[in-house]
């Protein structure tokens, strides 16, 4: 259900997901909501007793105050060590936001004369009534002696290891989705795909999600689990990245986010003293912020190591050590990576497949672009969705698409007739990740293949019962619907671009099953 309010003059209200309270999500500048008649999984939105939403924003009813209140109070603090004298931090809050703030200045290395300094000035202008001086010294000391909240560098060693029993460890919490079904949340997990086949693009639109706190590709199943700031690491792609971004915020006339920031420095994240200072504009950035980032973006792998070899176990491994740390305090990072010229699942070191939480790749045919996934721990899938990429003004933004893809309808079309499956395979069609060398003539989708061979094969693997001789009218039956998915399923793999028509004309209503068809190499 959605209540619609005007902003009263002079508020500032944020974008939030499940703050004030839990599935309570709020929305406003820069935000999506579906209207009706919007479709979802389960239904479609409709106006409440069929009564439309129809008048003026200038009409609308302004929020209760106590709901303005709690919108304040849920958002996280704002960004900067200093109030202006209109803002005022009232008794019973004055050591906890002072203590916030020093812990800010502390995590970007402010030293603590200068913590000293600044608290100061903040309390006279802000408290109402000021602490006392000693007060101020005391939260500048605290500081100074304990590590702050946010994300620190540090070399110090755990000095006990922790021990958990079989109970503790049967009731750690459930991995979780930061895209339900989709994306992985708090873990590595690498993109793969070849050139231009839209992984960037679709960087693009996840970090657009997070940051807004709408769902990706305008699909409320889509919808991020939680929303903050994200970072890009754009060492290859920052010029790209600039064109996409204001072709997306056309496309959705939406307004540029302050919770998105990039770095476009060509830094060697495998090197100890760049990951370092890495690290501490994280850090600082953090304490700036108030809170970690969401997600870490690393576009491309190759780009952030540059001179090294990526084959290499010793250029990799510090990589991937640095990259985890960053997953070890809650952050998810993804690494847009490439294929193998081979084909193979990624290119590089298997030190990759090994560090990485989860690797998925893109799969393109013709103009859609697929999900798979390649390593999932806990046994999860990932749903089929696809997305095309279409221009706008002087680039292109990716929309999601209702169309299924082709690979996603024969991975289907299998499930449902193992025996038509084995057939496919038999001659050398099972899946985009496993076609054969276009060299050989072992797989005859490669040199072309008959649909009546297709049929024969699938009849002779799983026979049709009744038998002819047993209930002709009956076998007949069968043999014809079989006819007809064999035909529905060459028709979608011919319109997706992976099958073309070697010999004859296909026509799913002719029926004739002495049309040979094979595979489109190139798009594979």
């Amino acid at each position: 259900m959605h209540y619609y309010f005007r902003v009263p003059p002079g508020v500032k209200i944020n974008n939030s997901v499940s703050k004030i309270a839990p599935h309570v999500d709020i929305r406003a500048e820069g935000g999506f909501i579906m209207l009706p008649p919007s479709v979802r999984t389960n239904g479609c939105w409709a106006w409440r007793d069929a009564a439309p939403l129809d008048a003026p924003r200038t009409d609308l009813p302004e929020p209760p105050g106590w709901l303005v209140d709690l919108i304040r109070a849920s958002d996280r603090p704002t960004h900067t060590h200093e109030c202006s004298e209109d803002h005022h931090i009232p008794a019973g809050t004055r050591n906890n936001t002072l203590f916030k703030y020093a812990c800010s200045m502390h995590a970007q290395g402010v030293d603590e004369d200068n913590i000293s300094i600044r608290l100061a000035k903040t309390n006279q202008v802000c408290c109402q009534p000021p602490l006392e001086e000693k007060e101020i010294v005391g939260i500048v000391k605290s500081v100074g002696r304990y590590p702050t909240p946010e994300l620190t560098i540090t070399d110090d060693k755990p000095t006990q290891i922790k021990l958990l029993t079989m109970e503790e460890l049967v009731n750690r919490p459930a991995a979780r989705w930061l895209i339900p079904n989709l994306i992985p949340d708090a873990g590595l997990g690498l993109l793969v795909s070849a050139p231009a086949a839209g992984k960037s693009f679709f960087l693009l639109e996840l970090a657009q999600s997070i940051c807004r706190g709408c769902p990706v590709f305008g699909d409320p199943a889509l919808l991020p689990e939680r929303s903050g700031w994200v970072l890009a690491l754009l060492p290859e792609a920052s010029a790209s990245w600039g064109g996409r971004t204001q072709a997306f915020l056309d496309y959705h006339e939406v307004q540029l986010s302050d919770d998105f920031t990039c770095c476009i420095q060509p830094n060697n994240l495998a090197d100890t003293d760049t990951w370092s200072a890495v690290m501490q504009t994280i850090s600082a950035e953090i304490g700036r912020r108030g809170e970690p980032p969401v997600l870490v973006i690393v576009d491309t792998l190759s780009a952030s190591i540059p001179g090294l070899d990526e084959n290499q176990q010793a250029a990799i491994t510090p990589l991937m050590s640095n990259l985890q740390a960053l997953v070890s305090t809650g952050i998810c990072v993804i690494v847009a990576h490439h294929p193998s010229k081979a084909g193979g699942d990624y290119r590089g070191s298997s030190v990759l497949a090994g560090s990485c939480d989860w690797m998925i790749s893109i799969v393109k045919t013709g103009n859609v672009r697929e999900f798979r996934a390649r390593k999932l721990r806990d046994a999860r899938e990932i749903d089929n969705i696809a997305f095309e990429i279409i221009p706008h003004g002087e680039s292109a933004v990716c929309v999601g698409t209702n169309v299924q893809g082709p690979w996603g309808f024969l991975e289907e079309t299998i499930g449902e007739h193992p025996g038509l499956g084995e057939a496919l395979h038999q001659y050398g069609l099972s899946g985009p990740e496993e076609q054969p060398d276009p060299s050989s003539d072992t797989g005859t989708f490669t040199t072309g293949v008959r649909l009546s061979k297709l049929h024969s094969a699938w009849n002779k693997i799983e026979p049709i019962q009744p038998a002819s001789n047993e209930n002709e009218p009956e076998y007949k039956k069968i043999y014809s619907r079989r006819q007809t998915v064999l035909l529905k399923l060459i028709d979608a793999l011919l319109h997706g671009g992976v099958l073309k028509v070697q010999e004859g004309e296909f026509s799913r209503k002719t029926r004739d099953m002495n049309v040979v068809i094979r595979l489109v190499i190139a798009d594979v």
